[in-house]
């Protein structure tokens, strides 16, 4: 009876998520050891080409362990999978700071969208359920760590004894070890120097361990929940509104825009002609920015507009009321209009003025606004498309083109062509700011016929030394020819920080002295 009772009252008996394989053993350690490297590569070798192979490594290593036989992905997945893998060259590519936060950003929702598919998980229908998903997908795997943890340490009892005596016999040892280390240090010229120096590489390696630890952690608890967790497919239906309710509110933002319409036809398409309005008081440049920011927000209204007439309206037969498709094809055009005025715009802003990264950045972004809105708008009449699967993979594609084709150096080298074949002034400043792909560009105009023009590269050039090799601003006059400039050394000679603008840019660097 005694016993019946304690069973009775007795807390459950939590189960791992899966049974321990050797394979998961390797996948966890592989994990952990790439994740590592990849945090070292993001934070500390500037992203380049270092994170690209860590990032590459490890998607193609989850995806063999994530293969399920006989689970086919659909063809979206694939080609969401290969512009992934093509996005990550952003950072060996390009040094834009932008475009590679933002890969980062994309590359890591494309593959747990990638993943969450070769796993054999199937999304909902509704047109919200790539971010329902993904978000349930990542707080299911953050959920699992525990679960992933015990049952890669537990299984073998006298080892996690062993394991967790050596841990507390190194963490009780620590202060003992610093007091030590302390003293010895201050009894000793030579072991303070010894200690100094290698504790400064110690506390850095230290740290970039305990970080992508950290990391892998996150990734570990999604990779497992993804191979192991038995998630019910179940069909939902959303909560629907009715039809003249949304039909109604259509209607009336809808108004707003056709009286924009109206007033705005001789000034909307100026930009088309390359011409300002007549009686225009602002210049060229004002003319372009004027209104940038408050398009971006009306996208997004429009944008989610659609999406949520799109799920929330009563549908016959999974097709949309005919009220609903015209009201919203007509906000999706009268988008299209808006994005393409100012496209135009910005084409003849860079005509007048010229080339920057930040004008290319801006047409980019819209032309991605662009697509995502002709996909919201075909979706209206074709119910597979998925929105949103379109705007994640353009996504990744205007990122690819802006990081591989290097939006940086294209501007430089469009600046510079300029100024040779056309005599148009070039700004030297400028020119500096682009980092790594203007470097070359001012090795170019130091060679200028306009004496000004190159002296104030040869100082540009001058001015950046500290940035590629290891040597103090205040120190730069003294390195007179390329043995000096050798001499000093590169700041990144590890095959982690390499990046093809970078090395161009050492190159245009070295170059310069060996002209002299």
């Amino acid at each position: 009876m005694q016993t019946e009772y304690a069973a009775a009252f007795a807390p459950p008996v939590s189960k791992p998520l899966f049974e321990r394989k050797k394979s998961d053993v390797v996948m966890f350690a592989l994990t952990v050891f790439l994740m590592i490297l990849s945090v070292s590569a993001l934070i500390w070798d500037g992203a380049a080409l270092g994170y690209t192979l860590c990032f590459d490594v490890y998607f193609i290593i989850a995806t063999v362990f994530l293969a399920r036989r006989g689970a086919s992905p659909g063809v979206k997945y694939y080609i969401i999978a290969a512009l992934t893998l093509i996005c990550s060259w952003t950072f060996a590519a390009t040094s834009d700071f932008t475009v590679r936060t933002l890969s980062v950003i994309a590359t890591a929702i494309s593959s747990l969208v990638w993943h969450s598919a070769l796993a054999g998980k199937k999304y909902p229908s509704h047109d919200a359920a790539l971010i329902e998903y993904a978000g349930s997908t990542l707080f299911f795997g953050i959920d699992g760590i525990p679960d992933v943890l015990k049952a890669i340490f537990t299984k073998d009892r006298k080892k996690s004894k062993r394991t967790r005596a050596a841990l507390i016999g190194a963490l009780v040892a620590f202060p003992l070890f610093m007091i030590v280390t302390a003293l010895l240090s201050h009894s000793d010229a030579a072991f303070s120097s010894l200690v100094k120096t290698v504790g400064d590489s110690v506390v850095s390696i230290v740290f970039k361990i305990v970080l992508g630890c950290i990391v892998s952690l996150f990734v570990l608890g999604v990779v497992f929940t993804l191979k192991y967790e038995k998630r019910e497919e179940t069909e939902r239906t959303l909560t629907s509104a009715p039809t003249s309710g949304i039909t109604a509110f259509l209607g009336v933002i809808s108004s707003v825009y056709v009286v924009y319409l109206f007033s705005q036809l001789a000034y909307l398409f100026s930009a088309f002609k390359s011409i300002l309005p007549s009686g225009y008081e602002f210049t060229y440049a004002e003319y372009a920015r004027r209104g940038f920011f408050e398009l971006c927000i009306i996208a997004a209204i429009n944008l989610a507009l659609i999406l949520a007439a799109i799920i929330i309206s009563k549908k016959n037969s999974g097709k949309l009321p005919a009220a609903i498709k015209i009201l919203c094809s007509f906000i999706a055009v009268f988008t299209l209009i808006i994005i393409a005025t100012s496209i135009s715009k910005m084409v003849m802003y860079i005509d007048v003025y010229g080339m920057t990264v930040l004008r290319i950045s801006t047409s980019a972004f819209m032309i991605w606004m662009a697509l995502v809105f002709i996909a919201a708008l075909v979706r209206l009449y074709v119910r597979r498309l998925d929105v949103l699967s379109v705007g994640l993979a353009a996504g990744l594609a205007v990122l690819s083109a802006l990081g591989i084709f290097n939006v940086r150096g294209y501007v430089a080298k469009y600046n510079y062509e300029a100024h040779v074949a056309y005599e148009k002034a070039v700004d030297v400043r400028y020119m500096e700011t682009l980092g790594d792909e203007g470097v070359e560009y001012l090795y170019h105009l130091t060679k200028d016929e306009n004496k000004k023009t190159a002296s104030e590269a040869e100082d540009a050039l001058i001015r950046v030394i500290p940035d590629y090799y290891k040597t103090r601003s205040e120190y730069v006059n003294k390195i007179k020819t390329l043995d000096d400039l050798r001499e000093v050394g590169r700041q990144n000679e590890g095959f982690f920080s390499f990046s093809f603008p970078s090395e161009r840019a050492c190159n245009a660097i070295e170059q310069f002295f060996a002209d002299k």
